[in-house]
């Protein structure tokens, strides 16, 4: 409780974009309080981590996710990180040469700059054919796309390793704008062609980014195999909780949410949950789902409860996939009692 009421007195501070990089943020914030309080000794074991990192950058610029999200966006992108470096066996290669790792942040947030580029206009006029109009994407965009090929070239791997992350690269980038040009031109879909359009988009970036990294630090193909599932299924708790909170926002600008899909499915629930959003609900929550769309409430639990039993389900190392669904529930929670 202590640590929502501080969540809820923080959040302007919170919420500010852009953010400092890894490299050159504050290891300790007034802000990340709640976070202190609700994850405790591991949270220190990420800070140890996050230090030893910073002091091996060489560097000390690039495109960071701290462009389009805010300091708790960019720790989070840090235990991924991490957590990825713990299941590949990776740990000390990922704190000694942290430069090597960048070109994988610099993926993410070109792909994220698109991302919110398209979800700020109007996505069918970003579209010429079957492609995404090159013309119309931002100067910081095309500088992105630039730095990430840069960095990746100065890897010191192999060139054909070189040459196979910027094919799965480019692969991913036409893929995904593909699936973005198909969810922009459709119309109303079924809970399960939402379920999919999220597979081939929102959930699919970090598995991706996963590849990419087992891609430059040469991780058996089992092995990364299982650590993309994983990051598959962790992307969809992700997800799940960020459409419920998000739920009144996304109805109101017609954005694709698995959980109002989910509520449509119910006729009455569906009318209830539109009377609240039209009403100037703001933010939905756990707790006001169990009491105001009880039907709902059991889907979305067993749509959750599914997905962490994947995500804890992998062949290797299930103790690190354990402490991934641990920490995700242990944010669900701090979210539902900050509502």
């Amino acid at each position: 409780m202590i640590g929502a009421i501080l969540h809820r007195l923080l959040n302007p501070l919170v919420l500010r974009v852009p953010a400092k990089n890894l490299g050159q943020m504050s290891l300790y914030s007034v802000t990340d309080i709640p976070y202190w309080i609700i994850f405790r000794a591991e949270w220190i074991k990420f800070t140890r981590k996050l230090s030893a990192f910073q002091k091996n950058l060489g560097t000390r610029e690039w495109s960071s996710l701290g462009m389009v999200y805010p300091r708790l966006g960019v720790l989070a992108y840090g235990y991924y990180l991490f957590s990825w470096a713990d299941y590949c066996g990776q740990t000390d290669r990922v704190i000694s040469h942290p430069d090597d790792t960048l070109f994988a942040e610099v993926f993410l947030s070109y792909i994220c700059q698109i991302d919110m580029l398209i979800d700020k206009r109007d996505s069918l006029y970003l579209w010429e054919g079957d492609h995404i109009n090159e013309v119309k994407l931002t100067k910081n965009i095309a500088a992105t796309a630039g730095e990430l090929c840069g960095r990746v070239d100065a890897l010191p791997i192999p060139r054909e390793r070189k040459h196979l992350l910027i094919k799965r690269i480019t692969g991913y980038r036409r893929n995904a704008l593909n699936a973005m040009r198909r969810h922009a031109s459709s119309g109303s879909q079924s809970f399960e062609e939402i379920l999919e359009d999220k597979k081939d988009t929102a959930c699919s970036l970090l598995p991706e980014w996963s590849r990419l990294l087992s891609t430059a630090c040469n991780v058996p193909d089992e092995m990364a195999i299982a650590i993309q599932e994983i990051f598959l299924n962790f992307s969809f708790l992700v997800q799940i909780i960020d459409d419920i909170a998000d739920a009144p926002a996304d109805h109101r600008n017609r954005v694709q949410n698995i959980f109002i899909a989910l509520v449509q499915q119910n006729e009455m629930e569906w009318v209830r949950l539109q009377e609240i959003i039209a009403g100037g609900m703001e933010y939905i929550g756990w707790r006001w789902i169990r009491v105001n769309l009880p039907v709902s409430y059991q889907g979305i639990k067993q749509l959750y409860n599914e997905y962490a039993a994947r995500l804890m389900a992998g062949p290797y190392k299930p103790s690190i996939a354990r402490k991934m669904f641990s920490t995700i529930d242990s944010y669900r929670q701090l979210m539902e009692l900050n509502q």
